[in-house]
């Protein structure tokens, strides 16, 4: 009991001590080309921009990483362009602005009657990907696998760096620093 009344009073000074984050912002512009005209975003926020599409060049003169997605939310696998980075063809219908970074190298894993892989995924982000079986851990960060969708409750399983799992059964999962 005096240990858990030590804990708390030690993380409630730790809390107090620690000042709040602030909210983030990227430096630089991001262009995209949506016909027929450019899109300009100016010193983005680190977030989703929802229902921000473009087909054609994108150039990202931010000191974040942009992700470009598919869908209109956000959500899916995206496609990346790195601070100071230009593509020379995208489309996309929405964009995040990321402060983290990617997780460097490969994740494998298995959907029913296919074998599918996640190249340089982001760090501290959920993906809702269902897998079911051998799964094959390449990145440099920890992999966090869980039960629900939207990395809810407590990871079923842990898969580290260079590492795997026979029988994994997951709806979503997320790459963590260790």
């Amino acid at each position: 009991m005096y240990r858990l009344v030590l804990t708390i009073s030690a993380l409630a000074v730790f809390a107090l001590a620690v000042p709040p984050v602030d909210a983030v912002a990227a430096e630089g512009k991001f262009t995209y080309t949506l016909p027929p005209a450019e899109g300009h975003i100016k010193d983005p926020d680190i977030r989703c921009y929802p229902y921000t599409e473009g087909s054609g060049p994108v150039e990202n003169q931010t000191d974040v990483q942009a992700e470009l997605y598919g869908t209109p939310n956000c959500s899916g696998v995206p496609s990346y362009v790195p601070p100071r980075g230009r593509r020379p063809h995208e489309t996309f219908r929405s964009v995040r602005f990321n402060g983290i970074g990617p997780a460097f190298g490969i994740f494998i894993y298995l959907k029913p009657g296919e074998r599918r892989t996640l190249e340089n995924p982001t760090s501290e982000r959920c993906f809702n990907i269902k897998g079911s079986g051998y799964v094959h851990n390449e990145t440099d960060e920890v992999v966090l696998l869980y039960r629900r969708a939207g990395c809810v409750g407590a990871a079923a399983s842990r898969v580290n760096r260079n590492g795997h799992v026979f029988h994994a059964d997951f709806s979503s999962l997320e790459f963590v620093s260790d």
